[in-house]
């Protein structure tokens, strides 16, 4: 992947985030910035070409600085309201708990988001939108080589059906290392498969949530995740009800 195709995903991965953090919808966005939504939804999957004109536009819509836009992580954190913690505190809170969230439909993306969000899930939320980002992301290589993976505790919720490297296989490659396999997973799939399910158990998963394709149905379905999270906050192993 290019550096233009890089920067695509990183803008339009931060702006998705910062839409999220403010509750504004792509229909709001747009009309902030002038926009259509349809452009919007090309934006945060990364599919357009932005001019510096756009960027500053749908900056001021979202209230943060350009430079926020066109920071150097390609995934930016959703940390609650609370603000940026001074050094003390950063190293006070070593192996804190984050979740991964790895789901290639921005629909999907969004409504998971919104769920948590809706549970009081205030850990730092990471998106990606494919299997190998999310390898690179739980092994601290490529784009996050500056992370290490002895610093933090992290929880997946994972969409198997992931363009390129399929979710089993990212469940795969997690469990085979040492450092990795004790992280709490729970998979999100709109796959109803039994052979999906039983490989997934036999991988070890947390949970097993089969997404309804009815949006107004997704958001209880995600609420399951929220009942067990203070185990996993606390450092265990939660207990999700698939």
């Amino acid at each position: 992947m290019n550096q233009t195709v890089d920067l695509r995903h990183q803008v339009g991965s931060s702006i998705r985030t910062r839409r999220l953090q403010v509750g504004l919808t792509q229909e709001s966005l747009a009309l902030e910035a002038g926009l259509n939504r349809t452009y919007i939804s090309d934006v945060e999957r990364g599919s357009r070409n932005l001019s510096l004109d756009t960027i500053q536009r749908l900056a001021r819509a979202l209230d943060i600085p350009l430079s926020r836009l066109l920071a150097e992580d390609p995934v930016p954190s959703i940390v609650g309201a609370a603000q940026a913690e001074p050094p003390v505190a950063q190293a006070a809170q070593a192996k804190q708990v984050e979740i991964l969230l790895v789901e290639d439909n921005p629909g999907h993306m969004e409504l998971a988001l919104r769920a948590l969000q809706d549970n009081h899930v205030t850990n730092p939320i990471h998106m990606v939108d494919d299997g190998e980002k999310a390898l690179d992301f739980i092994f601290c290589s490529g784009a996050y080589s500056h992370r290490r993976i002895e610093d933090r505790h992290l929880v997946l919720l994972l969409d198997l059906g992931l363009p390129g490297i399929h979710g089993t296989d990212v469940l795969r490659r997690l469990r085979a290392d040492e450092r990795t396999r004790s992280f709490p997973v729970v998979v999100l799939t709109v796959s109803q498969s039994q052979r999906d399910f039983a490989e997934s158990q036999r991988l070890g998963i947390d949970g097993y949530i089969v997404k309804p394709v009815d949006g107004n149905k997704f958001r209880p379905a995600m609420a399951q995740v929220g009942l067990g999270w203070e185990l996993v906050t606390q450092g265990g192993r939660g207990t999700f009800a698939p």
